[in-house]
């Protein structure tokens, strides 16, 4: 298959297997949650390669 790259940006939304994950700074800070409200989720942080590899099989999703 021949995906086209996705540019990440800040407020994003992704589906990683059961967890939702936001990116909350491009700097790569983001918090993970089992479902898309994130006031309990723990910022975490990681480089782009790290955080890309999280990302791999990911789906982005539009949440309102």
């Amino acid at each position: 298959m021949n995906f086209s790259p996705v540019k990440l940006q800040q407020g994003h939304f992704w589906k990683c297997g059961d967890v939702f994950v936001r990116i909350v700074r491009l700097e790569v800070g983001y918090k993970s949650a089992p479902i898309p409200k994130f006031t309990d989720g723990k910022l975490q942080h990681a480089s782009k390669k790290v955080f890309c590899r999280l990302l791999k099989g990911a789906t982005l999703e539009r949440i309102k």
